[in-house]
Protein backbone atom coordinates (compact mmCIF):
# COMPACT_ATOMS: atom_id res chain seq x y z
CA UNK A 1 0.00 0.00 0.00
CA UNK A 2 1.44 3.35 -0.97
CA UNK A 3 0.77 6.91 0.12
CA UNK A 4 1.92 10.41 -0.41
CA UNK A 5 4.65 9.66 2.17
CA UNK A 6 6.31 6.95 0.02
CA UNK A 7 8.34 9.48 -1.95
CA UNK A 8 10.86 11.43 0.08
CA UNK A 9 12.35 14.75 -0.71
CA UNK A 10 14.23 17.32 1.32
CA UNK A 11 13.74 20.85 2.56
CA UNK A 12 16.76 23.06 3.03
CA UNK A 13 16.56 26.24 5.07
CA UNK A 14 19.58 28.24 6.29
CA UNK A 15 21.38 26.02 8.78
CA UNK A 16 18.45 23.55 8.75
CA UNK A 17 17.82 20.50 6.56
CA UNK A 18 14.78 18.25 6.71
CA UNK A 19 14.85 14.88 4.92
CA UNK A 20 14.13 11.22 5.61
CA UNK A 21 16.90 11.03 8.20
CA UNK A 22 15.28 13.73 10.39
CA UNK A 23 15.72 17.37 11.16
CA UNK A 24 19.38 18.34 10.89
CA UNK A 25 20.68 21.56 12.45
CA UNK A 26 24.03 22.81 11.15
CA UNK A 27 26.61 24.93 12.91
CA UNK A 28 26.52 28.32 11.16
CA UNK A 29 30.29 28.34 10.85
CA UNK A 30 31.01 24.63 10.34
CA UNK A 31 28.67 22.32 8.37
CA UNK A 32 30.56 19.36 9.78
CA UNK A 33 28.96 20.02 13.19
CA UNK A 34 25.29 19.03 13.24
CA UNK A 35 22.48 18.10 15.59
CA UNK A 36 19.91 15.61 14.26
CA UNK A 37 16.42 15.11 15.67
CA UNK A 38 14.87 11.84 14.50
CA UNK A 39 12.60 9.00 15.54
CA UNK A 40 14.51 6.01 16.77
CA UNK A 41 13.23 2.60 15.72
CA UNK A 42 10.07 1.66 13.82
CA UNK A 43 6.69 3.34 14.14
CA UNK A 44 5.21 0.43 16.03
CA UNK A 45 2.99 2.67 18.16
CA UNK A 46 1.26 4.22 15.17
CA UNK A 47 0.87 7.94 14.92
CA UNK A 48 2.81 9.94 17.51
CA UNK A 49 2.14 13.61 18.09
CA UNK A 50 5.06 15.73 19.25
CA UNK A 51 3.89 18.93 20.89
CA UNK A 52 6.56 21.58 21.19
CA UNK A 53 6.37 24.10 24.06
CA UNK A 54 5.45 27.69 23.38
CA UNK A 55 7.64 29.16 26.14
CA UNK A 56 11.33 28.81 26.82
CA UNK A 57 12.33 26.09 29.28
CA UNK A 58 8.97 24.27 29.14
CA UNK A 59 10.22 21.16 27.36
CA UNK A 60 10.13 19.21 30.63
CA UNK A 61 6.98 18.65 32.69
CA UNK A 62 6.47 20.34 36.05
CA UNK A 63 7.13 17.03 37.83
CA UNK A 64 10.41 15.18 38.20
CA UNK A 65 10.71 14.26 34.55
CA UNK A 66 14.45 14.84 34.75
CA UNK A 67 15.57 12.27 37.35
CA UNK A 68 18.82 10.47 38.04
CA UNK A 69 18.08 7.82 35.46
CA UNK A 70 18.03 10.48 32.73
CA UNK A 71 21.51 11.80 33.58
CA UNK A 72 24.57 10.26 32.03
CA UNK A 73 27.76 9.79 34.02
CA UNK A 74 29.71 13.02 34.43
CA UNK A 75 26.93 15.16 32.94
CA UNK A 76 26.49 17.45 35.98
CA UNK A 77 29.27 20.00 36.25
CA UNK A 78 30.17 22.53 38.93
CA UNK A 79 28.19 25.31 37.27
CA UNK A 80 25.06 23.13 37.40
CA UNK A 81 25.12 22.94 41.19
CA UNK A 82 23.67 25.70 43.29
CA UNK A 83 25.65 27.02 46.26
CA UNK A 84 25.26 24.81 49.31
CA UNK A 85 23.66 21.99 47.31
CA UNK A 86 26.42 19.51 48.12
CA UNK A 87 25.77 18.74 51.80
CA UNK A 88 27.40 16.13 54.02
CA UNK A 89 24.37 13.89 53.55
CA UNK A 90 25.07 13.83 49.80
CA UNK A 91 28.61 12.49 50.30
CA UNK A 92 28.97 8.73 50.44
CA UNK A 93 32.34 8.16 52.08
CA UNK A 94 31.54 4.49 52.69
CA UNK A 95 31.56 3.92 48.98
CA UNK A 96 34.94 5.57 48.51
CA UNK A 97 38.03 3.45 48.04
CA UNK A 98 40.44 3.14 50.97
CA UNK A 99 43.92 4.38 50.07
CA UNK A 100 45.28 2.32 52.98
CA UNK A 101 49.06 2.83 53.08
CA UNK A 102 49.26 4.04 49.47
CA UNK A 103 48.49 7.67 50.28
CA UNK A 104 50.89 10.36 49.15
CA UNK A 105 51.65 13.70 50.74
CA UNK A 106 50.35 15.36 47.57
CA UNK A 107 46.89 13.82 48.09
CA UNK A 108 44.16 16.33 48.88
CA UNK A 109 41.21 16.34 51.28
CA UNK A 110 38.37 18.73 52.07
CA UNK A 111 38.05 20.65 55.32
CA UNK A 112 35.64 23.25 56.66
CA UNK A 113 37.41 26.54 57.41
CA UNK A 114 35.85 27.93 60.61
CA UNK A 115 37.77 31.17 60.07
CA UNK A 116 36.00 31.70 56.74
CA UNK A 117 32.31 31.03 57.49
CA UNK A 118 32.94 27.26 57.33
CA UNK A 119 33.81 27.49 53.67
CA UNK A 120 34.84 24.11 52.30
CA UNK A 121 38.48 24.20 51.23
CA UNK A 122 41.03 21.66 50.13
CA UNK A 123 44.27 20.86 51.86
CA UNK A 124 47.10 18.53 50.95
CA UNK A 125 48.38 15.93 53.37
CA UNK A 126 51.68 17.82 53.39
CA UNK A 127 49.95 20.98 54.62
CA UNK A 128 47.88 19.01 57.11
CA UNK A 129 51.04 17.42 58.49
CA UNK A 130 52.59 20.86 58.88
CA UNK A 131 49.44 22.16 60.56
CA UNK A 132 49.17 19.47 63.22
CA UNK A 133 52.78 18.49 63.85
CA UNK A 134 55.29 20.77 62.23
CA UNK A 135 56.90 20.52 58.85
CA UNK A 136 58.22 17.06 59.66
CA UNK A 137 58.62 14.67 62.55
CA UNK A 138 62.10 14.58 64.06
CA UNK A 139 64.22 11.62 63.07
CA UNK A 140 64.98 9.04 65.70
CA UNK A 141 66.35 5.58 66.37
CA UNK A 142 64.80 2.35 67.57
CA UNK A 143 62.71 2.53 70.78
CA UNK A 144 62.85 6.33 71.06
CA UNK A 145 59.79 8.39 71.95
CA UNK A 146 58.60 11.90 71.04
CA UNK A 147 58.88 14.50 73.81
CA UNK A 148 57.77 18.10 73.52
CA UNK A 149 59.81 20.76 75.30
CA UNK A 150 57.07 23.35 74.99
CA UNK A 151 57.95 24.50 71.50
CA UNK A 152 58.95 21.47 69.43
CA UNK A 153 59.11 17.68 69.47
CA UNK A 154 62.32 15.70 69.80
CA UNK A 155 63.06 11.96 69.59
CA UNK A 156 64.64 10.84 72.85
CA UNK A 157 65.38 7.55 74.55
CA UNK A 158 63.57 6.78 77.79
CA UNK A 159 66.10 6.51 80.60
CA UNK A 160 66.39 6.56 84.36
CA UNK A 161 64.19 4.17 86.30
CA UNK A 162 62.51 2.71 83.18
CA UNK A 163 63.26 1.84 79.56
CA UNK A 164 60.90 1.13 76.67
CA UNK A 165 61.15 -1.47 73.90
CA UNK A 166 60.07 -1.10 70.27
CA UNK A 167 56.92 -3.05 71.19
CA UNK A 168 55.98 -0.42 73.77
CA UNK A 169 56.78 -2.64 76.75
CA UNK A 170 58.31 -0.79 79.72
CA UNK A 171 60.99 -2.36 81.94
CA UNK A 172 61.77 -1.00 85.41
CA UNK A 173 65.42 -0.75 86.37
CA UNK A 174 66.78 -2.67 89.36
CA UNK A 175 66.32 -0.88 92.70
CA UNK A 176 64.08 1.72 91.01
CA UNK A 177 61.06 1.21 93.29
CA UNK A 178 61.59 2.87 96.64
CA UNK A 179 59.55 2.79 99.82
CA UNK A 180 57.69 5.94 98.80
CA UNK A 181 56.39 4.20 95.66
CA UNK A 182 54.88 1.28 97.60
CA UNK A 183 51.39 1.67 99.04
CA UNK A 184 50.80 0.89 102.69
CA UNK A 185 50.03 -2.82 103.25
CA UNK A 186 50.92 -3.57 99.60
CA UNK A 187 53.72 -6.03 100.52
CA UNK A 188 51.83 -9.19 101.43
CA UNK A 189 53.28 -12.57 102.42
CA UNK A 190 53.27 -13.89 98.85
CA UNK A 191 55.41 -10.90 97.78
CA UNK A 192 58.25 -11.92 100.16
CA UNK A 193 60.74 -14.48 98.90
CA UNK A 194 61.95 -17.39 101.01
CA UNK A 195 64.79 -16.61 103.44
CA UNK A 196 64.52 -12.89 102.66
CA UNK A 197 63.58 -11.76 106.18
CA UNK A 198 66.89 -11.58 108.04
CA UNK A 199 67.57 -10.55 111.63
CA UNK A 200 68.46 -7.06 110.44
CA UNK A 201 64.93 -6.73 109.02
CA UNK A 202 63.24 -7.54 112.36
CA UNK A 203 62.34 -4.71 114.69
CA UNK A 204 62.93 -5.01 118.43
CA UNK A 205 60.20 -7.09 120.13
CA UNK A 206 58.61 -7.82 116.73
CA UNK A 207 58.57 -11.64 117.02
CA UNK A 208 55.68 -12.90 119.16
CA UNK A 209 55.58 -16.28 120.88
CA UNK A 210 53.07 -17.60 118.34
CA UNK A 211 55.59 -17.01 115.56
CA UNK A 212 58.24 -19.26 117.17
CA UNK A 213 58.12 -22.96 116.32
CA UNK A 214 58.02 -25.47 119.16
CA UNK A 215 61.54 -26.63 120.06
CA UNK A 216 63.13 -23.93 117.87
CA UNK A 217 64.96 -22.23 120.78
CA UNK A 218 67.92 -24.41 121.68
CA UNK A 219 70.55 -23.73 124.37
CA UNK A 220 72.89 -22.03 121.92
CA UNK A 221 70.13 -19.56 121.05
CA UNK A 222 70.00 -18.24 124.64
CA UNK A 223 72.20 -15.32 125.55
CA UNK A 224 74.04 -15.05 128.86
CA UNK A 225 71.86 -14.04 131.83
CA UNK A 226 68.76 -14.02 129.62
CA UNK A 227 66.65 -16.47 131.63
CA UNK A 228 65.34 -14.62 134.68
CA UNK A 229 62.99 -15.87 137.38
CA UNK A 230 60.11 -14.12 135.62
CA UNK A 231 60.67 -16.44 132.66
CA UNK A 232 60.23 -19.58 134.79
CA UNK A 233 56.93 -21.38 134.97
CA UNK A 234 55.46 -22.45 138.31
CA UNK A 235 56.94 -25.57 139.99
CA UNK A 236 60.00 -25.52 137.75
CA UNK A 237 63.63 -25.05 138.64
CA UNK A 238 66.73 -23.97 136.77
CA UNK A 239 70.12 -25.62 137.01
CA UNK A 240 73.01 -23.30 136.16
CA UNK A 241 76.35 -24.95 135.51
CA UNK A 242 79.55 -22.99 136.01
CA UNK A 243 82.79 -24.88 135.82
CA UNK A 244 81.43 -27.87 137.72
CA UNK A 245 79.46 -25.79 140.23
CA UNK A 246 75.73 -26.44 139.93
CA UNK A 247 73.22 -23.85 141.19
CA UNK A 248 69.56 -24.72 141.69
CA UNK A 249 67.01 -21.87 141.74
CA UNK A 250 63.57 -22.45 143.16
CA UNK A 251 60.75 -21.29 140.94
CA UNK A 252 58.53 -20.65 143.93
CA UNK A 253 60.99 -18.15 145.39
CA UNK A 254 63.92 -17.17 143.19
CA UNK A 255 65.76 -15.69 146.16
CA UNK A 256 66.19 -19.19 147.62
CA UNK A 257 69.08 -21.04 146.06
CA UNK A 258 71.18 -24.15 146.64
CA UNK A 259 74.47 -24.93 145.01
CA UNK A 260 77.11 -27.60 144.98
CA UNK A 261 80.73 -26.57 144.85
CA UNK A 262 83.51 -29.07 144.35
CA UNK A 263 87.19 -28.57 145.10
CA UNK A 264 89.61 -31.46 144.97
CA UNK A 265 87.94 -34.19 147.09
CA UNK A 266 85.47 -31.90 148.91
CA UNK A 267 81.87 -31.37 147.80
CA UNK A 268 79.92 -28.67 149.56
CA UNK A 269 76.17 -28.08 149.61
CA UNK A 270 75.57 -24.37 150.15
CA UNK A 271 72.42 -22.29 150.65
CA UNK A 272 71.54 -18.66 149.85
CA UNK A 273 68.46 -16.75 150.82
CA UNK A 274 69.40 -13.54 149.05
CA UNK A 275 69.47 -14.54 145.38
CA UNK A 276 73.02 -15.81 145.58
CA UNK A 277 74.66 -12.75 147.12
CA UNK A 278 76.01 -14.89 149.99
CA UNK A 279 76.05 -18.64 150.63
CA UNK A 280 76.40 -20.64 153.82
CA UNK A 281 77.61 -24.23 153.97
CA UNK A 282 74.86 -26.73 154.74
CA UNK A 283 76.77 -29.93 154.34
CA UNK A 284 80.32 -30.97 153.44
CA UNK A 285 81.17 -34.26 151.76
CA UNK A 286 84.77 -35.44 151.78
CA UNK A 287 86.00 -38.18 149.50
CA UNK A 288 88.95 -40.36 150.54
Amino acid sequence: MSSDYDTFGSLNVKNVKIDQSGIILHDANDDGKTITMKVAGAFNAGNVDLTLPKVAGAMLSDQSALNGAKLSAGSVGTVSLSNGACTAAKLNINGAADISTNGALADEMLISDVNDANTVKKITLTNLKTLVGGSSLPSGTSAQILVNDGSAYASVAMSGDATIATTGAITLANDSVGSAQIENNAVTTVKIGNAQVTAAKLAVNSVAAAAVQAGAISTVKLGADCVTSAKLADQSEVVISNGGNETFISSADSTKRFRFTATDNVLKLEYSSNSGSAYSTVQTFTYP
